[in-house]
């Protein structure tokens, strides 16, 4: 898996409310293989925007919408970047 900051708090996050070990989860890894039901991705969104906010000092939302449309860690990973990036933009104006 990258290093990416967002990345690997996604798969931190996601990791914790799966129970599994971050180290088995990949860019690619189908979040209904994983047992990612509609009940995880809320734990999952409530987790990330919890260590956005922690380890990067920007606070974000998850859409209902995003979480029911990703399909991948990867597809979540874009989704939390393209926030965090929104929100330092508009802290930065």
């Amino acid at each position: 898996m990258t290093t990416s900051p967002m990345v690997s708090i996604t798969a931190a996050a996601l990791a914790d409310v799966l129970e599994v070990d971050p180290l088995v989860l990949r860019s690619d890894s189908p979040l209904d293989d994983l047992g990612a039901d509609s009940m995880a991705r809320v734990g999952f969104a409530d987790a990330v925007e919890d260590r956005a906010l922690q380890e990067l000092g920007v606070r974000i939302e998850i859409s209902d919408e995003a979480l029911a449309e990703a399909r991948s860690l990867g597809d979540l990973a874009e989704h939390v970047e393209s926030l965090v990036g929104a929100a330092r933009a508009r802290e930065a104006q």
